[in-house]
């Protein structure tokens, strides 16, 4: 389970350098279960500390990755509104007839 966890880790951890959306949702579902299970049998044969203390500190990168690029897709989601918004507001102006001089 170690050993397939730290490949997800490692995928993920690509997927979000490479802002590969759709694969970082995929990993991210597919840790889910992994996670669980490596915590269910690390109560029954508990895990070297060593590789625990490995796990938890990949953890720590990838949610800092992870929340940069939810800032990302936010300030990507906002600015997208907001242009929204200003050609809505242009199109209020523009007309079907020209410009005079006058």
């Amino acid at each position: 389970m170690i050993s397939a966890l730290t490949k997800m880790n490692s995928e993920l951890e690509k997927a979000l350098d490479n802002k590969e959306f759709e694969a970082i949702q995929e990993l991210v579902e597919l840790r889910g279960p992994v996670i669980q299970d490596l915590m269910k049998a690390h109560k029954n044969s508990p895990v070297d500390p060593r590789e625990v203390e490995r796990i938890l500190s990949f953890e720590d990168k990838l949610k800092t990755k992870m929340q940069k690029i939810q800032h990302l897709l936010g300030g990507e989601l906002t600015n997208s509104r907001r242009h929204a918004h200003a050609q809505r507001m242009y199109t209020r102006f523009e007309t079907d007839e020209p410009l005079s001089k006058k």
